[in-house]
C-alpha cells in the first residue's frame, strides 16, 4: 500500500473532488484552444472524444459529516441556521493518473446517507470513539462533479476487487467500508509531522495555526475489506472537528468547535472531516 499525502490533496480540495478540481484547472488552460479549434474539429472529433475506455480505480478518498448524540449513542439530525443537513459518508474511487488529465472521467462517487438512529457499528474500531459500517446502506452512485463527469459504468475494478457482473451498489457493499472517529492523540508521529507541515502550507491562512487548532481535532479514519489496500484496520485519512449544536442547530455566522483533546468519548456534536491523505496503489 502507498499513501499520497497532503502535497497533492490540498490542490484537489478538502472534499476529495479530484476530477472536479482538476477539471477546473484544465478548463482554464484550454480556453484559448477551444476558441480556435471548435469550428474546425467538431465534425471530425466528436465520435472520438465521446468514447471512453473501461478503467481501473486505484485510489480512494473519504469524507464524512454527521451528527452524533452521545446520550443515546445514536446518529441525529442537525440543522444549519434552521435548515437540515444530511448525515453523509462520501467515498470517491478514481484513477490517480487520469485525475491530472485534460478531460478526466475515471472517477465515481458513492454517497451514503446515514439515517438518524442506530447504524451498524464496525467492530474494527475497538479503540476508537465510534465506528460505523456503511455496507448495509445503499449508496447514491454518481459521476457528477462541478466541471467534469465520471463514467461510473465503465469502472472495472478497485485495486484487486473486480466489479464483474455486480451492480455498482452491490460492488460498494462488497468493499466492506467503515469510517470512524477517535482520539487525535492516537495518530502516529510520522503522519502527525506530515499533517502539521501540510496544514501550515495549505490551511493556516484560512483556519489558523496548527497549534491553535489541534485541541479541537479528532482522528478520522476508514477501513475496507479490499485485500490489496491492507486497510482492514483503521487507517487515518484526516481530522474531524466537532461543531457545537444548540438544539441541534449550528449558527453559521458564529460556529463553535468543541475542544476534543480532553474527551474520552465522542461528545454530542456535528462532526465534519478535513481530508489529509488519500490511499491507493496508483502513485509513487
Amino acid at each position: 500500500m502507498q499513501i499520497r499525502s497532503m502535497a497533492i490533496l490540498a490542490l484537489l480540495g478538502s472534499t476529495g473532488l479530484t476530477a472536479c478540481d482538476k477539471g477546473d484547472d484544465s478548463a482554464g488552460e484550454e480556453s484559448d484552444a477551444d476558441t480556435d479549434t471548435d469550428t474546425d474539429t467538431d465534425t471530425d472529433t466528436d465520435t472520438d472524444t465521446d468514447v471512453h475506455e473501461p478503467w481501473h480505480a486505484d485510489t480512494i478518498s473519504v469524507d464524512f459529516g454527521f451528527a452524533w448524540d452521545a446520550k443515546t449513542s445514536q446518529f441525529a439530525t442537525a440543522t444549519v441556521d434552521g435548515k437540515p443537513i444530511t448525515n453523509q459518508v462520501v467515498i470517491q474511487l478514481f484513477n490517480f493518473e487520469d485525475s491530472s488529465s485534460l478531460a478526466p472521467y475515471q472517477f465515481c462517487y458513492f454517497i451514503y446517507d446515514i439515517p438518524a438512529g442506530t447504524v451498524p457499528a464496525d467492530k474494527r474500531y475497538g479503540d476508537f470513539w465510534l465506528g460505523l459500517n456503511v455496507s448495509g446502506i445503499t449508496p447514491v452512485v454518481t459521476g457528477e462533479a462541478t466541471t467534469a463527469t465520471g463514467d461510473c459504468d465503465l469502472m472495472e475494478d478497485f485495486i484487486d476487487a473486480d466489479v464483474g457482473k455486480m451492480s455498482l451498489e452491490d460492488f460498494a457493499a462488497s468493499l466492506d467500508i467503515g469510517v470512524g472517529v477517535g482520539n487525535f492523540a492516537n495518530l502516529d508521529s510520522d503522519t502527525y509531522d506530515a499533517w502539521e507541515d501540510s496544514w501550515g502550507k495549505y490551511f493556516e491562512a484560512d483556519l489558523g495555526e496548527w497549534d491553535d487548532n489541534e485541541a479541537y481535532f479528532s482522528l478520522a479514519s476508514f477501513t475496507t475489506g479490499v485485500s490489496g489496500l491492507s486497510a482492514d484496520s483503521p487507517q487515518p485519512f484526516g481530522i474531524s472537528r466537532a461543531y457545537e449544536t444548540k438544539g441541534w442547530d449550528i449558527d453559521s455566522s458564529n460556529p463553535v468547535f468543541l475542544e476534543l483533546a480532553k474527551e474520552a468519548t465522542a461528545p454530542t456534536a456535528y462532526y465534519e472531516t478535513i481530508s489529509l491523505y488519500i490511499y491507493g496503489t496508483g502513485f509513487n
